[in-house]
């Protein structure tokens, strides 16, 4: 926390600095309050906080959108092989049909009561070009992804693919930062990810 007092001038490496961060949070906890009034029930039964996730039986149960424990190296292994349309190396991770199937008819709707995102069938995010009337989460959350396919993290850990460009990222910080709701570090890798491989073209 310390470290986002530091000016980017002189070498913070956290991407937004203290006051930034609060003024973001100010702004998600001003657009919850004006979401729904509907009370939502806890995800998990008997969930009381965040070192839930630590709990055996929560990591027995291999909750994969929600709790899962791999490498950056193994998840970017997964998503080379969505990204190349479910093969990587000699290896099937999903046939045809079911690849076309997981990322066909994406639903718009509003996640968490505050933020619009699309969600294809399989139930992956899909990261849309923002336009002029994108409020300020829709830009957090799209800007710098755009044709990306995956699942963020809380803390900031990333698991997205690429199909058009055959790219598969995935960035998992050693420390979570709770403040950084967009996943917005990693966010800073695909941006340049995206940069190389159009520099190529």
């Amino acid at each position: 926390m310390l470290a986002t007092f530091r000016p980017k001038l002189f070498g913070r490496r956290v991407l937004h600095n203290t006051f930034q961060l609060f003024a973001r949070l100010f702004m998600l906890i001003k657009t919850l309050f004006r979401g729904p009034s509907k009370k939502w029930p806890t995800p998990i039964q008997g969930m009381t906080g965040i070192g839930f996730f630590n709990d055996k039986n929560l990591a027995m149960g291999e909750t994969p959108s929600a709790n899962t424990s791999a490498s950056a190296r193994a998840l970017a292994k997964v998503a080379a092989g969505m990204a190349a349309g479910g093969m990587f190396e000699d290896h099937t991770i999903l046939s045809k049909e079911a690849w076309d199937l997981l990322h066909t008819d994406p639903v718009h709707a509003t996640m968490g009561g505050f933020l619009p995102c699309a969600f294809t069938q399989g139930g992956v995010a899909h990261y849309a070009l923002s336009s002029s009337n994108s409020n300020w989460l829709q830009r957090a959350f799209n800007q710098g992804r755009e044709g990306f396919y995956g699942w963020m993290g809380l803390g900031g850990s990333l698991f997205q693919w690429h199909p058009q460009h055959e790219i598969g990222f995935a960035f998992v910080p050693t420390s979570l930062h709770m403040l950084d709701l967009m996943n917005e570090r990693g966010k800073c890798y695909q941006e340049e990810v995206l940069r190389c491989v159009s520099n190529l073209n």
